[in-house]
């Protein structure tokens, strides 16, 4: 009403005025023509156009030109074109779309040069709304468990305002889930929340569909235009006090006793009666002391705090009869559960047989003997158990039947984006669950979802016609949330569109330290994105588009066709834009490509300077673009990809010996994670494709070793729980984390996990269990450790059943290393491995803390789960699984074909998946790699029969490493140059025996002195073995961190040679980019000196800026100097030396492509052709 009440007083002045002084004759509105006709002269008239998309609900628009000196002029319309007539000159023009309520949902301003003649301007609008999404805790105050009366079931959000707008709610099932509500208009709304938890009768059975609201609160959230707004929102105050607590149940009791009662709500007065009679606030006994029942009774009780509404009236009812057994008690008493937990029974007379049944039958003094709490798991059950007690001498007790009903909270549905209407063929739809890594799956032809349907991967376009579109989320420990639906009118484009308004997308902007993108697959053309600046005065905005892409990218004015100066480099560009906070302005960003970009991205903040230089490596040349330049272009031959480099090249980012945090060693190390997301730009200049990150879950740490996350406490805390003694892992927190794998990905780099499933350390607490064989042997029972409920006592913040209401117990572990000794649990098999001679049998399984069982069907679908819930909330491109020789066979095989179908599903390609199976027998290896695990453990001989893993991943070349160190002359069984010549590469090197399964590497976490293994390859010929993994024709090479980023190993946190092997390294890597194309071979027949240096021909690219020219690298033994010869690829070719000591030497092959190369002190060199 009050836009209504000033856009009326605007029209008034200017028809008054101009009627005053401009002999105006009329004024009319309200048709397709909006003209102010004049009989003087130094008039223009003016056609405003004004584009927009279908689906948007415009009443009317408000024209508003305006010029220093001049009245406004005014025009109401519902027409997108309009004439208007002006004094000529410069006239500022401002566009208002109005919905039914006159709200302003839409704006749009520009600038018009009016002449003698007709002038023609566009203004293009965007929707003056925004996303708001709210992160809610409950405060510490309330502390209601699962299970529990007045537990918070499911939380309410309400978004409303008091102008004309509906208002909005949302609910989700918990705090772990946060709300997002989209296209809320921008200004001003009241968020009421309200935790709410089922409605009880006096017995606390639940009243079905019926909440009471238990906490509440209310805050004001600003939502801006264009922007997504993220907030946290703590839940102030308490609304009704929880329902009071009995110690004793209803039931008949041998003798009498104390009746103790409490409430959860501190500081609340509990009144109670013993006649029936309902306490309330004023009357009733006040509770200050246990009562006495000694005989029957009926105790009714009330909780009343000042400020809430009093509690439900809870009644329970107790007869004293000392002739019959005392009714057992059930800690907890039925009800409905968000997770898995155990049922204790107790009997008040001493020496009384509890019998029970969970099938509903009557429990008589057959039924089973209680002796251990009765499990109650898993989603959706509903458990009936029935009680009865028997004591000596006295008559049964009466029957206790309590139902327990496991109901997991419900996934948050998914809010689908833009809502029901009607829209063009080219406009995107996207999903969002406000869960925490949920799923989402959806429908378009109205089908109900489930979790075969579509997966949501990122927005999407609909074809011609009426579209129902569903929508359902899923999540590891959550119930699959409630169908979404929206229906909607896909028209095709309008012929007179212009391209730039068909493809128009709003972008949401952000500060610089989010991370909201808007994500569009890209057609080869022109493609417009829009945003809006309301922030008062002129600002530097930073626009940012995802790497990879190919093309231009240009800003404009408003009207779409004025150029912004928007200098920058890389994949920044930034400009100065003029703002006005009460009146956006907006602005239009032109991408234009001959390429196909699927999932392209781009983003706008404010704030933030764009890198001075940047270096580019896309595809494989480098080139620097400085600030200043106009194109913002990378070069037009990359391959339509959304990585840069078709060689693999793997870091693994981590290394054993990190200082902690505030430690004596701390270094940039420390902190990962963050250094991840710093230096991601830097890892793909470099080079790298890939991305091996440290084991992820919460270790076990009371000593550093255990720190680094191969001794796994939990694998479901990422750094989010504050336990085993402090929140972050070694590396940092769950949100650092998931912010570097981001880094990691907007430069092309995929990010795989350490999985380690193999063992587990530091369970809370310990469980006698039997063994059945040990070493030292006679040992018939130990004090194991394996119950894992992650609640450990003294953890300040455990994680509980979050993500996952899976409990450990000694059912799940086939055995245990302690203290170097080995214990086989009796009822278990050791899994299904090899026997490696040299090793006791256990140690083929058991290696470290407790064993998982990987026979037991729980433990493989639980790891299996895990493995898809961090796939989902890491977003994951890849695996290195540890230890796998150790683990059972046939579970390796399908866990592998279980991931791959999972993520080829999801992301359309298929996972980078490698394993650890330490073995440096090439035969062996080869054999474990392709055969199909036979159901039993077997000792190799020789051949192919073996119990492998079937071809399921690629596995670590360690064969090879250990060739290298012989070669090194650091190995007791010494080795020479001949060992990797073609011929003899399979005796040597899984690179020879399966090349297309190697993972080729020098060195890792592993290999260093102070570890078990100590066969660090030394410096002396580190360079040499980086040459031959990174310029073989085979196998994917995997470069050492420390290696790279802090040199040769001197002790634990001592390090030499870091020039030599930092640029040596990046330089062999960018030569395998390079030059690291087609076949490639040893000499093809003996040469004198073999022993001691080899050489390696590479045919080359046949396509590409380094197409034709082929390579040849030499290394030699350490303290080797000298030739070889080889035949090339090419005849009477001239080669130059672009590695080595010689740089820039030539050497020309003869007519049968046989060359001679040299090789330096350095150990290597590589020579390309000219």
């Amino acid at each position: 009403m009050a836009n209504l009440i000033r856009r009326s007083f605007l029209i008034a002045l200017a028809l008054l005025t101009l009627c005053a002084c401009s002999g105006i004759s009329g004024f009319f509105s309200g048709s397709s023509e909006e003209e102010l006709r004049t009989d003087n002269d130094g008039y223009g008239t003016l056609i405003v156009s004004i584009p927009t998309y279908r689906g948007w609900n415009i009443e009317n628009y408000t024209i508003t030109a305006t010029k220093s000196g001049e009245t406004p002029v005014v025009v109401e319309t519902s027409s997108t074109e309009v004439n208007i007539r002006l004094k000529i000159g410069t006239w500022n023009i401002n566009v208002e779309g109005t919905d039914s309520y006159d709200n302003v949902i839409y704006q749009g301003a520009s600038t018009a040069t009016v002449t003698e003649t007709t002038t023609s301007m566009t203004v293009g609008l965007l929707k003056r709304a925004g996303n708001y999404k709210i992160n809610i805790s409950n405060f510490t105050g309330y502390n209601v468990l699962s299970g529990s009366p007045g537990y918070i079931e499911k939380i309410t959000v309400t978004a409303s305002r008091n102008d004309g707008f509906p208002s909005v709610i949302q609910e989700v099932d918990n705090f772990a889930s946060a709300v997002v509500f989209t296209g809320l208009a921008q200004g001003n709304w009241n968020f009421l929340v309200e935790g709410k938890s089922s409605k009880l009768n006096s017995d606390y059975t639940t009243i079905s569909g019926q909440y009471d609201t238990y906490v509440s609160g209310n805050f004001v959230g600003e939502v801006l235009a264009s922007r997504y707004v993220t907030s946290a929102y703590t839940i102030s105050s308490q609304a009704k006090a929880t329902p009071v607590k009995f110690s004793h149940s209803t039931g008949s009791y041998s003798s009498s006793f104390s009746l103790s009662l409490s409430c959860d709500t501190s500081a609340a007065t509990i009144r109670y009666t013993t006649n029936g009679v309902d306490p309330t606030a004023t009357t009733g006994t006040v509770y200050s002391e246990p009562i006495t029942i000694d005989a029957g009774k009926t105790v009714k009780a009330v909780a009343i705090k000042t400020g809430m509404a009093n509690s439900v009236v809870g009644a329970r009812t107790y007869t004293i009869n000392a002739s019959a057994t005392s009714t057992p008690q059930f800690s907890p008493t039925g009800g409905s559960f968000s997770s898995g937990f155990g049922v204790t029974i107790t009997c008040a007379d001493s020496g009384a047989v509890i019998y029970y049944t969970t099938n509903g039958s009557t429990p008589t003094t057959s039924s089973s003997v209680y002796s251990a709490p009765i499990a109650v798991n898993g989603d959706g059950t509903v458990k009936t158990i029935k009680a009865m007690a028997k004591a000596d001498g006295k008559s049964a007790s009466d029957i206790v039947t309590q139902v327990y009903t496991i109901t997991y909270p419900q996934a948050a549905a998914p809010v689908i984006t833009p809502t029901s209407g009607t829209y063009d063929t080219d406009a995107l739809f996207s999903l969002e669950s406000g869960t925490s890594g949920a799923s989402i799956y959806y429908t378009i032809d109205g089908s109900t979802p489930t979790t075969s349907s579509t997966l949501y991967t990122g927005p999407f376009s609909l074809t011609e016609g009426a579209k129902t579109v569903k929508a359902l989320a899923t999540a590891v420990g959550y119930r699959n949330s409630l169908v979404t639906t929206a229906t909607f009118t896909i028209n095709p484009i309008d012929a007179d569109n212009s391209i730039a308004f068909r493809t128009t997308e709003l972008i949401i902007i952000t500060e610089q330290s989010d991370d909201i993108w808007t994500t569009k697959d890209l057609e080869a053309g022109i493609s417009w994105f829009g945003f809006a600046n309301g922030i008062a005065g002129d600002n530097v905005f930073t626009i940012e588009r995802s790497s990879g892409f190919v093309g231009t990218v240009e800003l404009y004015e408003n009207d779409m066709k004025t150029a912004i100066s928007a200098p920058g480099s890389g994949n920044y560009k930034t400009a100065t834009l003029t703002g006005n906070a009460d009146l956006p302005v907006n602005y239009f960003i032109k991408v234009n490509s001959s390429y196909i970009h699927t999932g392209f991205k781009i983003r706008v903040y404010q704030g933030g300077a764009a890198p001075t230089t940047t270096t580019t490596t896309i595809p494989t040349s480098t080139t620097t673009t400085t600030n200043g330049g106009t194109g913002w272009a990378i070069p037009q031959n990359l391959n339509r990809t959304n990585y840069p480099y078709t060689n693999e090249v793997i870091l693994q980012g981590f290394y054993w010996y990190i200082g902690d945090p505030g430690s004596a060693h701390q270094e940039p190390e420390s902190n990962l994670y963050q250094l991840y997301k710093t230096n991601a730009a830097q890892y793909r200049n470099d080079g790298f494709t890939a991305i091996w990150m440290p084991p992820s879950g919460k270790a076990f740490s009371p000593g550093a070793d255990f720190n680094v996350g191969y001794a796994v406490y939990d694998h479901y805390d990422l750094g989010e729980f504050d336990q085993e003694g402090g929140v972050r892992t070694k590396y940092g927190t769950r949100g650092e984390l998931i912010e570097a794998i981001d880094a990691f990905h907007a430069n092309g780099i995929k990010a795989i996990a350490d999985i380690v499933m193999n063992h587990m350390l530091g369970a809370a607490s310990s469980t006698t269990v039997s063994v059945s064989q040990s070493i030292p042997p006679g040992i018939t029972s130990v004090e194991a450790y394996v119950n894992f409920n992650f609640m450990r006592p003294g953890d300040a913040n455990p994680r509980g059943t979050t993500y996952s209401s899976f409990v450990w117990g000694p059912q799940h572990f086939d055995g245990m290393e302690s203290y170097g000794k080995y214990y086989l649990f009796s009822g278990h098999t050791l899994d299904n491995v090899n026997i490696f001679a040299g090793e006791n049998h256990f140690q083929s399984d058991i290696i470290l803390g407790a064993d998982l069982d990987l026979q037991n069907a729980e433990v493989k679908a639980e790891m299996i789960t895990w493995s898809k819930w961090l796939t989902d909330v890491l977003n994951l491109d890849g695996y290195r699984v540890d230890a796998i020789r150790h683990m059972d066979n046939t579970f390796v095989r399908d866990w592998a074909v279980e991931m791959k179908n999972y993520v080829t599903a999801k992301s359309g390609r298929a996972p980078l998946i490698f394993g650890e199976n330490w073995d440096g027998w090439s035969a062996r290896l080869n054999a474990y790699a392709y055969s199909a695990p036979t159901g039993g453990s077997q000792t190799y001989t020789s051949g192919s029969q073996y119990n492998g893993i079937e071809n399921s991943m690629q596995l670590f070349d360690v064969p090879l490493h250990y060739t290298f160190q012989k070669i090194a002359g650091e190995n007791s069984d010494p080795g020479d140059m001949t060992m990797l010549l073609d011929a003899n590469l399979a005796d040597n090197a899984l690179l020879g025996c399966k090349p297309e399964y190697a993972i080729t590497f020098v060195d890792n976490h592993d290999t260093v002195p102070s570890q078990a293994l100590a066969s660090y390859i030394p410096f002396n010929f580190k360079l040499q073995a980086y040459t031959f993994i990174l310029l073989h024709m085979s196998g994917t090479p995997c470069v050492y961190y420390r290696d790279i980023y802090k040199g040769n190993y001197v002790t634990e946190y001592t390090n030499n040679h870091f020039t030599e092997l930092n640029t040596g390294i990046k330089q062999l890597i960018d030569i395998r980019h390079k030059y690291g194309h087609g076949a490639g071979h040893t000499p093809t027949s003996a040469q004198p000196n073999n022993a001691n240096i080899l050489t390696y021909a590479r045919e080359g690219a046949t396509t590409g800026d380094y197409a034709g020219k082929s390579m040849v690298f030499v290394i030699a033994k350490p303290g080797v100097t000298g030739s070889q010869w080889i035949d090339t690829y090419q005849a009477n070719g001239t080669f130059v030396q672009i590695a080595g000591d010689n740089v820039g030497a030539t050497t020309t092959t003869q007519a049968d492509k046989w060359g001679e190369f040299s090789v330096g002190a350095k150990g290597y060199s590589v020579w390309v052709e000219q």
